[in-house]
């Protein structure tokens, strides 16, 4: 009985390890997209797989669906270099608050919009410093 247990949670354990695994189809995709990539760790987000990765001494994040099509790609960015309109939106919702944060999410549509980290919250914004829903 105690080995039948000892086995069950054995098993349990190493399928929960493999819960973040991406399928070949999406290792594919990636290696595809991002063949320099390097430093590649994979975590499990809901219906997709992301890739978090360093590429040319930036850090960025990619999100694959489970066939190994692209849904979108995050890019770190300095937060002196997001737009002048979405630091002016920053300082004006948040004006005693400061950013830890912020990266450039392209999707796969080509929509472009900046995430930004205060007080371990991520805000979004386009361009223009409206703030958007991702």
């Amino acid at each position: 009985m105690k080995m039948a247990i000892v086995v069950c949670v054995f098993v349990a354990g190493f399928g929960a390890g493999l819960a973040g695994t991406p399928s070949s189809k999406v290792l594919t995709g990636f290696k595809r997209d991002y063949p320099a990539a390097t430093v590649v760790t994979w975590e499990r987000e809901s219906k997709a797989y992301e890739a978090n990765f360093t590429l040319d001494g930036t850090k960025m994040s990619a999100l694959y669906d489970a066939q190994g099509k692209q849904i979108e790609w995050e890019r770190a960015v300095s937060t002196s270099a997001l737009p002048a309109a979405v630091l002016k939106s920053v300082a004006v919702q948040f004006p005693s608050k400061k950013m830890k944060d912020a990266a450039l999410i392209t999707r796969a549509d080509g929509r472009e919009y900046y995430e930004v980290e205060i007080d371990g919250k991520d805000h979004y914004y386009d361009s223009s410093g409206k703030s958007v829903k991702p």
